[in-house]
């Protein structure tokens, strides 16, 4: 029983072995004419796909010095041999340069290089070498699995892949074969291929380049889009001019001037304090050093004969006061308009102008103002009117726009 249970794990340790090596037969190494080697020696060197020799790993364990190991020719054949087989070594796919010498005249009469092959055994009869620049794989013309290069890879075809991982690219860059890598070169991708990037949290893709079926390239998710012209991108913070643009129109979607508009409100009954009627806040750092805005208000004295007082205040700064005196009212059609810049080269400091016309074409005031107030942080800007209670007033229109 225990020779039966040897002689099975024999058995079953032979082919595992054979796998690791190759039994390498010749017996027709010969002249042209026929006339066979009458003695010689046929030697195998493991080299890398340079034909440089190299030291190298066999399957099942054990280290190939860098040396060639030769069996002698006796009448164009050799005994049975055996070498690693390339499938099996580390690294895998290693080639042979397999050599033959004459004895008799010490002349080396034949040498291949990139000699590969696979499997329990290896026919030198039957090989076909193979032509400068081309290599053959570990396997037929195809690698299943990881494919092992130690060196360069040289491609004289197409390299076709259904799907290209970048990751498997240790060095993290591809670079041009050419003496400038920055001055030519193509990478080719379909007509609706994208180059995407893996966000940070590794749960999906972001788009990065895409092309669309009007051959306007999208670079992110589709927010910028490159028309397929020649043209000139504009940048947010560089110097640049702007043409054939339109900005306006009821379906544009720009607010280049207007900042702000409110419409008519509720009649408000006086109280004999400041009661405001319009409120706004620019937003910080809207004006910037020498640009300004402009605020154009129309607001009636609905009812009573008492004064109203009307005020504009920028940033809590009082830019205008108007004290009208409506003797006939109701007085209609009151319409201030004040323009207020940054002083050039600051934005804490303001100039500017301020006139109202009344309901019945007076002119009530006009001059200029200035304030100190940092436009850096939001500005609030109020309009209100000051009157007894036995008056009324509301505001029909107020309006602000932006001066750049």
């Amino acid at each position: 029983m225990k020779k039966i249970i040897l002689m099975v794990m024999v058995a079953c340790a032979i082919p595992a072995a054979a796998q690791n090596w190759t039994a390498v037969s010749a017996t027709n190494i010969t002249d042209l004419n026929q006339q066979k080697l009458a003695a010689g020696q046929l030697c195998f060197l493991g080299t890398d796909q340079n034909d440089v020799p190299i030291s190298f790993n066999v399957g099942g364990g054990g280290q190939v010095l860098k040396r060639p190991f030769c069996t002698p020719v006796a009448n164009g054949a050799v005994s049975s041999f055996t070498v690693p087989n390339p499938v099996n070594t580390a690294p895998a796919g290693i080639y042979y340069r397999v050599t033959v010498k004459d004895v008799s005249t010490g002349q080396e009469v034949l040498r291949y290089t990139q000699v590969s092959f696979t499997g329990a055994t290896f026919s030198f009869d039957n090989y076909a070498p193979l032509t400068i620049g081309q290599f053959a794989s570990p396997s037929g013309n195809a690698v299943n699995g990881n494919l092992s290069v130690s060196g360069n890879a040289s491609i004289t075809g197409t390299l076709v892949a259904g799907s290209f991982n970048p990751a498997a690219i240790t060095s993290g860059q591809f670079t041009s074969n050419t003496a400038n890598p920055a001055g030519s070169g193509t990478v080719r991708l379909g007509a609706s291929d994208c180059v995407k990037f893996r966000n940070n949290a590794n749960t999906a893709d972001v788009n990065g380049i895409c092309k669309n079926a009007s051959d306007q390239v999208t670079v992110g998710n589709g927010p910028w889009v490159v028309p397929a012209v020649s043209d000139q991108s504009v940048g947010r913070a560089t110097t640049d001019t702007i043409s054939n643009k339109t900005l306006t129109g009821a379906v544009s979607g720009n607010s280049v001037t207007l900042l702000n508009e409110q419409g008519p409100t509720a009649t408000l009954t006086g109280n004999s304090t400041d009661q405001a009627i319009y409120t706004y806040t620019l937003p910080a750092n809207t004006m910037a050093a020498g640009k300004g805005i402009r605020i154009t208000v129309y607001a009636e004295h609905d009812a009573g004969t008492a004064t109203i007082s009307w005020k504009l205040n920028f940033g809590g700064t009082a830019w205008t006061t108007v004290p009208i005196p409506d003797t006939t009212p109701p007085q209609k059609g009151e319409r201030f308009e004040c323009i207020i810049f940054n002083n050039a080269g600051v934005t804490n400091a303001q100039h500017g102008s301020v006139w109202v016309i009344m309901g019945t074409g007076t002119l009530a005031q006009s001059g200029g103002s200035t304030a100190a107030v940092a436009t850096t942080s939001n500005v609030t800007i109020t309009f209100t009117f000051n009157v007894a209670s036995t008056d009324q007033a509301r505001g029909m229109q107020f309006l602000v726009e932006l001066i750049q």
